[in-house]
C-alpha cells in the first residue's frame, strides 16, 4: 500500500457517511409528501393535464411540468395550488384569457420530464413553467451532472418549438428540523446550478420560491397561502416572458 492510497481510504469515511445521511433524509422526505396527499394531477396515460381557466379573450397558454411545487402537495384542488392564483394573476396583469395545463408527475426525475409531456409536448404553449422534484435535491451526488441533466432537459423540450420557460428554483427547507440542516446546503447549490443554465438562454428565467418548514410524516408543509406567495413569484416573469414573445403566445 502506498501512502497516498492511506488519505484517500480516511476521506472516503466521511463522505460515504454524508451519502448515507442525504439518501436517508430524501426518502424521508418523499414519505411525508406522500402522506399530506395532493391536488388532481394528469393521467400519466393521456399525457392531458388539469386545466384551470381565466375566461377572456386572446387567451395566453401556460404548461406547468415537473414535479414537487406543481404536483400541489397538502391542498386537494388545484385552485387551492399555485394553478389557480397563478391564472388570476396572470389575467390581471395582461387583461387576457389563461389556458394553465398541469402535467406535473409525483417525484419525477429531470431525466424522464419531456418524455411525460407525451408527443405534442410543448407545442400549442407560449410559456412552460417546470418545478424540480422535491427528491432531486438529495439525489444528485454532483453538480456537473445536474448541470448537464438541465441542459438536456430544455434541449428535448425546445425540440420542436422554443417556448420560453420558466425554471422554479427549489424550495429551501427553513428552521431547525434535522432534514432541513441536512438538506439547505445542497438545495442551495442545486439552485445555482438552476440560475446559472437560466442566464445562458435568453428566454429562460429562473425564480426563486418561498421557503419551507418541514415537518413529520401526516402534518402538512404547504397550503393555500403558501402556494399564493409562490404564485406571486412566478406571475410576473410568466407576463414578462408573454410580453416579450406576442406571437408565440397567441
Amino acid at each position: 500500500m502506498t501512502r497516498s492510497a492511506v488519505p484517500r481510504r480516511r476521506a472516503a469515511g466521511p463522505v460515504l457517511t454524508a451519502i448515507r445521511v442525504r439518501i436517508g433524509v430524501r426518502r424521508y422526505a418523499m414519505r411525508v409528501l406522500d402522506s399530506i396527499g395532493h391536488a388532481p394531477l394528469m393521467d400519466p396515460a393521456l399525457h392531458v393535464g388539469v386545466r384551470t381557466l381565466a375566461v377572456g379573450l386572446d387567451p395566453i397558454r401556460v404548461l406547468v411540468f415537473g414535479g414537487g411545487l406543481a404536483v400541489g402537495y397538502g391542498v386537494r384542488t388545484r385552485d387551492q395550488a399555485f394553478d389557480g392564483p397563478l391564472v388570476r394573476l396572470i389575467a390581471d396583469a395582461t387583461g387576457r384569457g389563461v389556458v394553465l395545463e398541469n402535467r406535473a408527475v409525483q417525484h419525477i426525475h429531470v431525466q424522464r420530464v419531456a418524455e411525460s409531456l407525451g408527443p405534442a409536448g410543448t407545442l400549442t404553449f407560449g410559456v412552460a413553467v417546470w418545478c424540480p422534484s422535491f427528491a432531486e435535491a438529495l439525489e444528485h451526488l454532483r453538480l456537473a451532472g445536474w448541470r448537464s441533466e438541465l441542459h438536456t432537459m430544455i434541449r428535448e423540450l425546445r425540440r420542436e418549438q422554443r417556448v420560453p420557460l420558466v425554471l422554479a428554483c427549489m424550495p429551501v427547507p427553513a428552521g431547525l428540523h434535522a432534514a432541513a440542516i441536512v438538506a439547505k446546503p445542497w438545495v442551495h447549490r442545486l439552485n445555482r446550478v438552476i440560475k446559472q443554465v437560466a442566464d445562458e438562454y435568453d428566454d429562460v428565467v429562473a425564480v426563486d420560491t418561498v421557503p419551507f418548514l418541514p415537518a413529520d410524516p401526516g402534518r402538512p408543509v404547504t397550503d393555500a397561502p403558501y402556494f399564493a406567495a409562490v404564485a406571486e413569484l412566478i406571475a410576473p416573469v410568466v407576463v414578462a416572458l408573454a410580453r416579450a414573445a406576442p406571437i408565440a403566445v397567441r
